[in-house]
């Protein structure tokens, strides 16, 4: 239970940046979703939220939202650990490279106040309880 004036933080991956659409588009997967470059699905996560959702809820339980930010720009690690997965790791990496150029061109016609959504691998919501 948070007290009156008791601050929340949330952080959750970023499904609506720019290579989070991408790869839904082209693998109907979500970043952060599917299994990793290794081939471990147990360090992914289960379900997405969008950020209204985040909104809607924390609205119905009473906090006022102070801050919506993103940790960092969405990027990708390239190891090249055996033949087999080296398709796979180019597929990454040629997807992380668009969503970089695509972001690069969006961003001219995108409000400052979405910086957050196109841009950020991690979504940070700051929160207090009203």
């Amino acid at each position: 239970m948070i007290k009156k004036n008791g601050q929340l933080i949330i952080t959750t991956p970023n499904i609506q940046n720019v290579k989070s659409k991408l790869q839904f588009l082209f693998k109907s997967e979500f970043h952060w979703f599917q299994e990793n470059e290794f081939g471990n699905k147990g360090s992914r996560h289960i379900h997405p939220l969008y950020l209204g959702e985040i909104i809607f809820l924390l609205e119905k339980y009473n906090f006022k939202i102070d801050k919506i930010t993103e940790n960092r720009t969405s990027g990708y690690t390239l190891y090249y650990t055996d033949k087999d997965n080296l398709f796979k790791k180019f597929n990454y990496a040629v997807l992380n490279f668009f969503s970089d150029m695509s972001y690069r061109i969006l961003s001219v016609f995108m409000f400052p106040k979405n910086r957050s959504l196109l841009l950020g691998d991690i979504l940070i919501i700051k929160a207090t309880k009203k």
